[in-house]
């Protein structure tokens, strides 16, 4: 019997826009994003990708984009709060519906992620978005 999961409503990455973005940074219009969700946790905003894996911030406040090109080429991109504030969308997604599942490496990435997400403040975009707006304006510290 599968396994019923408890979700948390979470704000999605536009993949056209997101496409968009990438095809400009790397001057090439045959990338295409993945689709991402974005999550706002007690330790930052967040992408995760549909197999459940995720990433915070980088070191310069920036957020990991995944991409293609072609059939097997792979892209990654690391976009800034404005930028990430850009793409996203105005669909919502319960994460459990997002993260696909297939086996215990995705439930637990899965679980990882949930945990995360209710560990934060609400997942409303404008909040998510609200989140990065003040990450721009913070300097960084070293």
């Amino acid at each position: 019997m599968a396994r019923e999961r408890e979700s948390v409503w979470t704000s999605k990455i536009d993949t056209d826009k997101a496409s968009k973005l990438m095809q400009d940074h790397f001057n090439d219009p045959a990338i295409k994003a993945e689709a991402m969700a974005v999550i706002n946790a007690e330790s930052g905003v967040a992408t995760v990708c549909d197999e459940g894996v995720g990433w915070f911030a980088n070191d310069e406040g920036k957020f990991l984009l995944l991409g293609y090109v072609g059939q097997y080429g792979q892209a990654t991109m690391y976009a800034t709060a404005e930028e990430l504030s850009s793409i996203m969308s105005d669909e919502f997604i319960y994460l459990d519906e997002f993260v696909r599942s297939f086996g215990d490496r995705l439930e637990t990435n899965y679980d990882i992620w949930y945990n995360q997400a209710n560990s934060g403040p609400s997942q409303q975009p404008y909040r998510v978005i609200e989140a990065l707006s003040k990450m721009s304006v913070v300097p960084a510290t070293v």
